[in-house]
This record gives structure tokens, sequence and C-alpha cells, in this order.
């Protein structure tokens, strides 16, 4: 797996973050130039403040004020594979024919298309499915249960690739952030440690003259912390130091060139460092330095704030200096840099001589008059509309993805589930409203995604891919995009081509779809009330409850335990059907005839209208039986452990049984025989989650199911993925709207 890919998320914001804290510095700078002298230096060093409460925030509230309405940047979208792995295989579907007519009215621009309707692509046609439909050789006993009995071989599948490792330049760029802030890290670190490591081998100082004026200097500033003085060749000049230990460090000699007022000037300066917090401040500061090391423009607003830290104490040393401490001050910042040649940098490190570029700068600061009052509300004022402005988001750039995810769950739309060549999964709504492709028949054309049944790509590291239209129409073509791009529960994510195995599409009209036909409903929420009707179910022989894919599950553990409800008039579906719901195998059946999962029928042996069983090779099957006790079963691998969807469908009109695992066709087998509709009054009919319906037969399932529904009709593919997208969204159909 690549490491890179975990680190992106966390890079993302670091990118978003930082071009947005880069503006808001633009702007700080701006409105220093603009106002250069009308800022008091307490106020020139706040409105720094703001930018590093900007790279500390997650996001941003939005605000048709932002600023950042001007340029809606995204964050940089991400390449993910999310952790669920596939339950199933490729499945080949069967096309018959192709019909040209109906694809001519989904493409949208085609360019050098002379003789469309005579196309008529070939080598596009899967094998179909192999399945039995025979239960001849079977004893009466088998007969109630037999998907264990069959074994039907099934073509068109195909093993997964080994693992890929694309890398898209994000994850280049991600790593390689990261190991810079990594090795910056590590050097501040290291150097951090080899500095203190040399400190504690000094003896503090005991001149009790000199402790003396530092506990006055500190009354005056009304500075409390302890303060421990060291003589030390580490510093050319005064300096502060330590996070949790605070240090006044004093280079060797200074004490005897310096007189007692030049000395009160320098302990006001350090002792003013203290009082603003600016230790704390540095390290902060270093921390984000590191996150940003990339950003130029932030390496100038850090030195920049630096400076301006500075003056800011320079303007509260003068304020405790006494009548004419600007001048006396300004000549004691001289004669401590006589000799300075470089200083120490370091975070938590803060002295009255850190660079001679900016004397200047300083000594200037000193003598100029401090703006009146009216300015200092003005001040007030531009910090808060920089605040306004900058530490606000532009409007619907900060929408919360789970809600969007949710949402698009509910309404009309174009779902699409991409499998990768390593066997990771991503299901999402694709960011594009229609793909570009190329085809030898077509030329370049466009074709909605909701026209976009499947596109298989049948060869690693081969451009060649299999189009298959929703009306069945199949051709050979190249996809035209370096990417492909889902919005999903987790974001926008991007995924390169040639990581792509498969992307099978599904449209929905809305949840409010899926509430048509619906017959029964058990979300077995604490409860077997049925949400869809009143066919209220009975626990039996100790079945429960346990978490499950959407608040609360049924549990079976035992024996003999199930669900049983009552036979309906409502559940004779003489015509098309479905049952589907959210399935967790805890263990799957050792030996015999199965688990079952849910099975509508009576005591009699076989003649049941429909069962979903668990297999002891580690399948789940799908049965129907007719009147003359035939049957037809599908299969379908499965896995424990984990919550998958399975539906299973009968289409009376188009003849067809389907078997869907996780919205996926799994196994599908044309002209099945038509199931039994009426059961037996006296022989316990009903249906039976987690066993049989009665106490005749035993055939128990070992573990939890979840959002269990029958309907009175054939689901579509895209509405069994609208279950499936439901569920994962964390909603109930019973809730749904």
């Amino acid at each position: 797996m690549n490491t890179s890919l975990n680190l992106s998320p966390l890079f993302a914001w670091v990118m978003h973050t930082t071009w947005q804290a880069a503006i808001l510095a633009a702007l700080i700078l701006l409105v220093q130039l603009l106002f250069r002298r009308k800022l008091a230096a307490g106020w020139r060093y706040s409105l720094w403040l703001l930018l590093v409460a900007r790279l500390l925030m997650p996001g941003l509230p939005p605000s048709s004020w932002s600023i950042f309405n001007l340029a809606k940047i995204q964050a940089p979208r991400f390449s993910v594979p999310p952790r669920a792995a596939p339950l199933l295989d490729n499945t080949a579907r069967t096309t018959d024919k192709v019909r040209s007519a109906d694809f001519q009215s989904a493409i949208l621009q085609v360019s050098n298309l002379r003789t469309l309707n005579s196309l008529r692509p070939s080598g596009l046609v899967s094998q179909p499915l192999q399945l039995h439909s025979s239960s001849q050789g079977l004893t009466s006993d088998a007969r109630k249960f037999r998907p264990n009995v069959e074994q039907p071989s099934v073509r068109g599948t195909s093993a997964s690739s080994g693992p890929s490792f694309s890398l898209s330049w994000l994850s280049v760029a991600a790593t390689i952030w990261f190991a810079g802030a990594l090795f910056l890290g590590l050097r501040l670190f290291i150097s951090t440690l080899r500095f203190r490591s040399r400190i504690r081998r000094y003896v503090p100082m005991q001149d009790a003259e000199i402790i003396q004026l530092i506990h006055q200097c500190a009354e005056v500033l009304g500075v409390r912390q302890p303060l421990t003085v060291i003589e030390t060749e580490d510093v050319e000049s005064p300096a502060v130091w330590g996070l949790w230990r605070r240090h006044l460090l004093l280079p060797p000699g200074l004490l005897g060139r310096l007189t007692p007022r030049e000395l009160r000037h320098v302990f006001l300066h350090e002792l003013a460092h203290l009082k603003r917090r600016d230790l704390e401040m540095s390290w902060l500061v270093a921390v984000l330095q590191l996150l940003h090391w990339f950003n130029p423009v932030l390496w100038l607003a850090f030195a920049r704030m630096r400076a301006d830290r500075e003056l800011a104490v320079d303007a509260l040393v003068v304020a405790h200096a006494g009548e004419g401490g600007s001048v006396y001050y300004g000549e004691t910042i001289l004669k401590v840099l006589e000799g300075f040649r470089h200083g120490t940098i370091l975070p938590g490190l803060a002295g009255i001589a850190e660079s001679k570029a900016q004397l200047k700068e300083r000594l200037q600061a000193m003598g100029r008059r401090q703006p009146s009052r009216p300015w200092r509300w003005a001040a007030a004022g531009l910090a808060l509309c920089l605040g306004g402005l900058a530490l606000t988001d532009a409007v619907g750039s900060n929408k919360s993805v789970s809600t969007e995810y949710r949402a698009a769950v509910k309404t009309a739309q174009c779902r699409a589930t991409a499998e990768l060549k390593d066997g990771s999964r991503v299901v999402g709504q694709p960011s594009q409203e229609a793909l570009p492709f190329q085809s030898d028949l077509l030329g370049d054309f466009q074709l909605a995604v909701n026209r976009i049944r499947s596109i298989q790509w049948p060869r690693d590291n081969q451009p060649d891919a299999r189009l298959k239209a929703m009306n069945g129409d199949e051709f050979q073509v190249r996809l035209r995009t370096p990417e492909f791009r889902l919005t999903t529960q987790f974001g926008e994510i991007k995924l390169a081509t040639t990581m792509l195995k498969q992307v099978q599409f599904s449209t929905v009209g809305g949840a409010a779809d899926l509430h048509r036909g619906l017959v029964a409903l058990w979300s077995a929420d604490d409860n077997a009330r049925d949400s869809a009707g009143s066919h209220d179910g009975e626990l039996r022989f100790g079945a429960g409850y346990a978490p499950g894919k959407v608040g609360r599950a049924f549990h079976f553990h035992g024996s003999r335990q199930r669900v049983h409800i009552e036979d309906s008039k409502d559940f004779e579906i003489n015509g098309s059907f479905t049952i589907a719901g959210w399935v967790y195998v805890e263990e799957f059946p050792h030996q015999g005839a199965g688990g079952v999962i849910c099975l509508r029928g009576d005591n009699r042996a076989g003649l049941d209208t429909f069962t979903i069983a668990t297999q002891p090779d580690q399948r789940i099957a799908f049965t129907i039986d007719s009147e003359n006790n035939e049957d037809t079963t599908l299969f379908a691998p499965a896995k424990s452990g984990q919550w998958f969807h399975v539906a299973g469908v009968y289409d009376e009109q188009g003849r067809r049984l389907a078997l869907y695992v996780d919205g996926r066709l799994a196994a599908e087998k044309n002209d099945p025989v038509k199931p039994m509709w009426q059961l037996d009054p006296s022989n316990e009919p009903g249906i039976g989650l987690g066993n049989t319906e009665g106490t005749f037969h035993n055939f128990p399932f070992s573990g939890r199911i979840d959002e269990w529904a029958i309907y009175s009709r054939a689901l579509s593919e895209s509405e069994v993925q609208a279950l499936v997208d439901l569920g994962n969204a964390g909603e109930s159909l019973a809730s749904a709207k």
C-alpha cells in the first residue's frame, strides 16, 4: 500500500490553508504599508495573530464578505482507496444483441461519424452464466433446502489483479512535503536538545544585586514567573529561553560593560517577552512553519512577525522606562550590539538584539510619537475587517461532505462504483456529467454518465476499455481523460484511469421511488415491527439484537433462533418480487444444507417461494421453487466479518432471476421457473429470518440481518444500488424521503 495516500487528507488541508494564509499575509502587509505610522507597534504585531489563527483553523465559516469569494479554490483532491474490499469477483454479463438506435440518442457529441446506423460491434459479448435449474435426484429431506447440493460452474469471472501502486502527483507531493517537514522537525528537535543540554551545565547566578534588580523590573511589568539567570557563551546578547522553566541568558562580560540603568533596560526587555507570552507563540509559529515549510510567503510573514514583536516589546519597555526612556533605551541597544555578529535562532529564545538589520527601524520607532486614541480604535476596526474578510470562507465552499453525500442518495442522480486493480472499491457520485471517449467506430464523442452501465478494462496496462450503455449496447473505446472523479462521503476523490479495473454506473429517481411496491420492512431497531405494513415479527428461541448497519440489527447465534412472521395475503405475490437487506455473516455453516437468511415457505419439503441462505463453501444462494417442486438457484461468493448488501430479484415480465451483492450483479438466469406463491395454511406458512419460518426444519444462520425488505415488484439495478447507498450513508429506508 502506498503510504503517501494516508498523508493526502492532511496535505490537502495544508495546501488549502497555505494559499489562504498567504492571501491573509499579503493583506496584513498591505495594511501595515498603508497605515505605516498610524498603527501602534502592539497593533502591528496583533494583526499577525490573525494569520496564526487561520493556520490553526481546520475550516472557515462561509460568508458573503469573505475575500475568498473572488477565487473559490477548492482543497486539493486526493486518491484514497477505501478500506472495504470487494465481496465478489467480476461476473460477466450477457448481451444478446446491440441496439444502436437507442445508443444514438444518448450520444452528446460525435465527430467523424458517417455510418452510425450500420454499426455492429463484434467481439464484445461475454459468456453467459452456466447455472443449474434442475432438482433431479434429490431426496425429500434435501429438497427442503437444496442450495448446498447445487454446484454450478460460473464462467466469465476474473481473478482480481495484484496490487497496483499508481501514484498521482498529489501523492508524490504529499510524500515530499512530509519528508521535508520531518527533516526540519528532527533538525529543530535535535538542535533544541543540544542547546538545552549545554545550558544545564551552567551554574545559576547568585549575585544578590542582579537578582534584586530583576525582581524590581518584574514588579514593574507584573511578571510573576520565576527566572533563573545564567551567564553563557552560547548567546551573544541577552535573551530569555525555556517553555516551562524560564532562563535569562546573559553573555559573559555584559554585566561589567553596562550601567545599572542599562541593565534595567535589558531586564525590562526580556521580562516583557515573558509578559507577552512571546516564547509560547514562538514555539507555535515554529510548528506552523514546519507544516508550511514550502511556502515562501509564510517564511516572509513570520520573519516580519518577529520584527514586529521586537517593536512591540520596545514600545512596552519605553512606556515603563521613565522620562527620557526612549533615548537611554536606544543607547542601551547600541551598546549591547557592540561586537554582535549573529544571534542564535531557536523557538523559545527571544532576545534584545537578534539582528542588526532591524536596528534602524527600531530606533526610528522609539523616537516616533504614539498614535492618538482615535487611531487605536481604527486599528481595532482594521483587525475586525481583516478577520471578517480572511477568517471566513467562500459561500458554498465549506459544505458538509457527509450532508452532501446523504442528500445525493435522496435525489435523482447517477452513482458509480469504481473497482480498482488492487481490489479496492470507491462508491460515489460522478463529478462529470459526461465522459469523453474515442472509438474506431464512433470517433470522438461524449456520453452522459446516466446512460452508461459500465466501463471495463479487461487487460492491465492497456487503455482499451469495453463500454456498455444502459440499453445494452457495447463498444470498444478509450477514455479520453487521465482521471475519473467521484464525490463520496470522504470528499471528492480523483482516480487515475490506470488504476481502474471497472466502473459500474446506476441512476435512481430518489428515495421516494424505493417505497413504491414496498410490502414489508424490518429495520430491527430493538423490535421486530414492520415499518412498511402490519407484518410484525416474533423473536423465537433467544434471538436478539446487536449493532447493525443502520442502527440495530437482528442477531442470531443459536441452533434454533429465528424471527417468525405470520404469512399474509400481501406475501402471495403472483408476479415479480424483490427481497433485499444487509447481512453480516459471523460464521458460515460447517456442513449440511446451510443457514437461512430469509425464507418464505411452510413445513413441506421444497415448495418455498424464495430462499436466501449461506453455504458451507462461503457462498450465498438465492432459490425459487415452482408449484411442480422445480427450482432455479443462483450463487455468489461472500465474506464473513463484514456487512454486505444482498438482493434477490425475480422479474416475471423480463423472465429473469438476478442476485445482487453490494449493488453489483453477481449472478443471473433467464427463463427461470415461476415461483409458487400460495402456501399450505395447515403447515405453518410464513416468513423466517435467520432460520426457516416454522419449527419443523432447522437451518440456522449465524450472524446479523438489518433493513430487510420485501417488494411486490422487481427492483432495477440502479434501485438496488440506491438501497446500498442509503445504508452506506447510515440512513434507514423507513426514514428516507
